[in-house]
């Protein structure tokens, strides 16, 4: 009922608020991710790795990622929450410790104002640490997120290779 109601005043433009910043948002995120793994695991990503150093390492790698990338999370949820029509844009009432602000942007929405702008605007007008507001529980999630993956992909990529020699 809620979202046909949306739909209906809004159109349905508004069920896509913030897919292009959740893009920009998870490649960043997942190539560090992916990256600081593979450092982790110093070259041997071609050998088969014990699934628990896998998991361990890629919850390690995976919140890195998520605390890295904590302030892209920050202006995606905001262009997310943000209302159409709204003078101040989105935020307030997340559970994150993010707030709205009046007069960023001079009435321009988050989303037509892109990352880098609002990442300046938030900075400059509520602090850095704003920018990370939510990273603890980022950090948390990913952890939990990061070894279950990495753990699963060793596992089968281990498994896989015992299969395939075995065909041999």
């Amino acid at each position: 009922a809620t979202t046909k109601r949306t739909v209906e005043e809004e159109g349905t433009g508004v069920l896509y608020n913030g897919y292009k910043e959740n893009i920009l948002y998870a490649f960043p995120a997942d190539a560090l991710k992916f990256g600081i793994y593979e450092k982790l695991l110093g070259g041997r990503s071609k050998k088969s790795i014990p699934p628990l150093e896998g998991a361990v390492l890629g919850a390690v790698s995976t919140a890195l990622a998520q605390a890295m990338t904590t302030p892209l999370d920050v202006v995606r949820n905001r262009v997310m929450v943000e209302q159409k029509g709204s003078e101040r844009g989105g935020g307030g009432d997340e559970g994150d410790g993010e707030r709205g602000g009046e007069g960023r942007g001079q009435g321009r929405s988050l989303a037509e104002r892109g990352y880098f702008e609002t990442i300046g605007d938030i900075a400059r007008e509520e602090g850095i640490a704003t920018l990370f507001a939510g990273t603890s529980p980022r950090i948390g999630k990913a952890v939990l997120s990061g070894f279950v993956q990495f753990g699963t992909y060793e596992l089968t990529k281990g498994s896989m290779a015992s299969f395939f020699q075995g065909r041999k």
